[in-house]
């Protein structure tokens, strides 16, 4: 029988299955049917009695199928490797212009490195477990591991509406207990500013002045400028909407914010190596060239400026800190930063020791200058007293 190309074999329980040689090759394919359509798979051997062992097992797991004791993978969806996934959902994230692309492909980057090249049917919360301990062994924040696990959760469901694969495992989702509360003095900025080279002062002293984030910022051009409105517009930002500051004060001179646009629409003229002049649309650049990435340059300056670990996000708290600390209202720091809610604007509102303090001095001048009564007063009526 062994010497066939092709056999049919019966096991008990009814179980029938066949195998089947290829032109070219001394291996054994197994053969079986799931809805209507027939699959073949490679045995691996040249061995009969190994081969129909092999068939044997698929067929109890085919059986195991129909019961709905186990979900269907196809011979196709058990190659699919956790790159493919990954490279499928990066492919999707550029096609409809997701913002967060680069930061998204940062973190895609530290999961290809640790899953990469493993086959995602053998992805399991546990093997994902083992990876985020390694994460945490690196001193990763538990913010970013779960940005992470999120985004190889969103490539399994992804491959999952493709048909790719026929399972999407269950991750852990870590608690975020590391919300940041650094902010930073005007002494300690302007030490930083000094510290860092020419081309990325005017950068942070933006992001100091607006609480901008930096992908905001790098991207202005001149064609975000209007000089005579006194105006600097973006037409779209991380939480999707417009936005427009003022560049001049209420009798018409250039604020702060002004003052650096002024200065960076002036800046825009690069004498290339050649003798070539040019007139470069971006306002912040470097000889010409877009800036990308100055992580490890920020990184040196705070570290020269005695703030080790401060971010370059902190400017963004650092704005929202003092504009309220300044008495201005939510509502018109939240239109500078572009906080679209006020749950998230209030994670960046940081309490300093001495505004708790002139909060406390406030209440007690308050309940002071209120007549002494032993009757509880309604608060309607107390509010009519006040008025």
């Amino acid at each position: 029988m062994t010497d066939q190309r092709s056999v049919r074999v019966t096991f008990k329980g009814g179980l029938v299955g066949r195998l089947f040689k290829v032109n070219g090759s001394d291996r054994w394919y197994l053969s079986y049917w799931h809805a209507g359509q027939e699959y073949r798979e490679t045995t691996g051997t040249a061995d009969f009695d190994t081969a129909k062992a092999k068939l044997k097992a698929k067929l109890e797991e085919m059986a195991a199928v129909r019961r709905g004791a186990e979900a269907f993978v196809s011979p196709k969806a058990k190659r699919v490797t956790v790159g493919e996934l990954l490279d499928a959902l990066q492919d999707d994230y550029e096609l409809r212009n997701v913002k967060g692309l680069a930061q998204a492909k940062a973190h895609m980057a530290a999961v290809r490195e640790a899953f990469g090249g493993w086959r995602a049917m053998e992805i399991t919360p546990e093997a994902v477990d083992r990876q985020i301990e390694r994460w945490r062994a690196e001193d990763i924040a538990d913010a970013t591991i779960n940005r992470r696990t999120q985004l190889l959760g969103q490539a399994f469901r992804f491959g999952q509406s493709r048909g790719r694969i026929a399972q999407v495992p269950t991750f852990r989702h870590l608690a975020e207990n590391n919300a940041r509360q650094g902010f930073f003095a005007p002494g300690t900025f302007d030490a930083i500013v000094a510290a860092l080279p020419e081309h990325l002062r005017d950068v942070a002293r933006f992001g100091y002045a607006t609480g901008w984030r930096r992908g905001e910022i790098l991207p202005l051009t001149a064609a975000n400028v209007d000089m005579r409105l006194g105006e600097l517009r973006i037409g779209d930002s991380k939480n999707g909407d417009g936005r427009v500051i003022p560049l001049r004060n209420e009798d018409g001179s250039l604020n702060a914010v002004g003052q650096i646009i002024e200065r960076r629409m002036n800046g825009r003229r690069v004498v290339h190596k050649d003798g070539r002049e040019e007139i470069v649309p971006l306002l912040f650049h470097r000889k010409g060239r877009p800036i990308v990435d100055f992580r490890k340059r920020w990184k040196a300056a705070c570290k020269a400026a005695n703030a080790p670990g401060a971010l370059f996000h902190d400017l963004r708290r650092t704005f929202a800190h003092d504009a309220a600390e300044a008495g201005n209202d939510y509502r018109t720091i939240m239109e500078w930063t572009g906080h679209r809610t006020t749950a998230t604007f209030m994670r960046y509102r940081i309490s300093s020791l001495a505004g708790m303090r002139r909060a406390a001095s406030r209440v007690a001048s308050f309940r002071g200058a209120q007549p002494v009564s032993a009757v509880v007063v309604p608060l309607a009526q107390a509010a009519e007293r006040r008025s």
